[in-house]
């Protein structure tokens, strides 16, 4: 859950299509942009950047959550869930759809399959609503990245290569 420097935080809100900025009094809440695709999940990015995966879309936004301004940075993405951004900068997706993850240049929107053949994405039952598990992605400070799988209960330990 990415974290401003005044102590907010920011979260996705499925439902609302809305992700948004809570404040440290736990009641003052603002919204950082409106109108997404099934926002699945948020990663803090450099300064006042924060990257949000849109899971109906199929796409990662950059937003500069002081202005506003809104970027794609990747699209025609399979079910984007967990999102995290590693020590280079990359962004590091789960993409359920393909059941794999991908490392992201937010710069170029250049693409690196990490992994593949994963057991993640857990689908909803038949006419239900979306299984709404997301999945995870951590990228520790070494690199690695962690991913959790909701459908084996299990946590996937990654080495990216290096860029």
């Amino acid at each position: 859950m990415p974290r401003s420097a005044d102590g907010s935080i920011y979260v996705a809100e499925l439902a609302s299509r809305q992700p948004r900025e809570g404040q440290p009094d736990g009641k003052t809440r603002t919204t950082v942009a409106k109108e997404l695709r099934g926002p699945a999940a948020m990663a803090q990015g450099p300064g006042n950047l924060v990257y949000i995966t849109e899971l109906a879309g199929g796409a990662v936004l950059q937003i500069d959550v002081s202005t506003g301004a809104r970027k794609v940075v990747a699209d025609g993405l399979a079910g984007p869930e967990g999102i995290d951004v590693g020590p280079d900068g990359r962004l590091f997706v789960a993409e359920v759809g393909q059941k794999r993850v991908i490392a992201i240049d937010p710069a170029s929107g250049a693409r690196t399959v990490i992994a593949s053949n994963l057991d993640i994405g857990l689908a909803p039952f038949p006419g239900g609503p979306p299984a709404l598990v997301p999945t995870g992605v951590a990228v520790a400070k070494s690199g690695t990245v962690y991913v959790s799988s909701d459908i084996r209960n299990a946590l996937y330990k990654l080495t990216p290569p290096t860029p």
